[in-house]
């Protein structure tokens, strides 16, 4: 049995460690929601009102987009019906609108989609009687 040198075990660690390093420096620039996309190109888009897994699918397909989403989250929103020259950016605000979805698009046209939390916090504040007890149209304590 040929012994292998400990600097070539080495080396093939540090190589493969080298390859995930890079692969999440690729992944975290593609999800990113701070970059902005090269071109505003517009698309002809045509989507009903689906569930927001189809209509994203639908989407992707449309624009040559790709989209990464938790299917088990996003199936079961309702998106809206998009129709019409948008850019990408703008048919995803349109067709995630009130869904409690929100997107990020990267540089290379990477859409990721996350429960927008935001817009859960915004609705649950909706209605809720302030912290010290008082509401309006509540009747005052006798």
């Amino acid at each position: 049995m040929k012994e292998r040198s400990l600097y070539f075990d080495s080396w093939q660690i540090v190589g493969g460690l080298r390859h995930w390093v890079c692969f999440a420096f690729v992944l975290l620039g593609t999800v990113s929601g701070a970059e902005t996309p090269s071109d505003e190109q517009y698309y002809d888009i045509d989507i009903p009102s689906l569930n927001a897994a189809d209509a994203l699918n639908r989407l992707a397909e449309q624009t040559g987009a790709t989209v990464l989403f938790p299917y088990d989250l996003v199936r079961v929103r309702q998106a809206n019906a998009v129709t019409g020259r948008y850019t990408l950016r703008d048919a995803l605000e349109r067709l995630l609108g009130d869904s409690g979805l929100s997107s990020g698009l990267s540089v290379k046209r990477v859409i990721q989609i996350s429960l927008d939390e935001t817009g859960l916090r915004k609705k649950k504040g909706k209605g809720s009687a302030p912290r010290d007890g008082a509401c309006s149209g509540c009747p005052s304590p006798a």
